[in-house]
């Protein structure tokens, strides 16, 4: 039997964020900018991955009708051939109808970037938001 070599990339380790930190995630996100405000709850709660908020339209969530519950469903395509649905809460609601206020006329929430990566320009901010504000 024949084995593999083993190597690995240098990946860096997640870490699980407690509630009291996520809590003061949204707290200066919310105060500081209602673009990240709106970003992180789509991607914390929600559970979206930045590729699925990249390029999202206000109008996808804006303008659905919520359920009895406050939610509204969202369908993404996943694949080729398949599709998640992800159910946005009143407060990620909230938080993307409070920056389409702010933001100039524009009908996609968060533009693609140029180059091979068209999400590194939000990954970009994301850290550069964290790591100004201590997170």
């Amino acid at each position: 039997m024949a084995t593999l070599p083993f190597s690995r990339t240098k990946i860096n380790p997640h870490e699980a964020l407690s509630p009291e930190k996520l809590e003061k995630i949204f707290e200066i996100a919310r105060s500081k900018s209602p673009q990240v405000h709106a970003l992180i709850s789509l991607l914390h709660t929600c559970a979206l991955r930045i590729q699925d908020v990249v390029g999202l339209t206000f109008s996808s969530i804006t303008q659905q009708k919520a359920d009895k519950d406050g939610f509204i469903t969202l369908h993404l395509a996943a694949k080729k051939f398949t599709a998640r649905i992800v159910m946005i809460d009143k407060e990620t609601i909230d938080a993307v109808k409070a920056y389409q206020a702010v933001m100039s006329p524009s009908e996609i929430m968060f533009p693609p970037g140029n180059g091979k990566n068209p999400v590194n320009k939000w990954n970009k901010m994301l850290t550069k938001f964290y790591m100004k504000n201590g997170i």
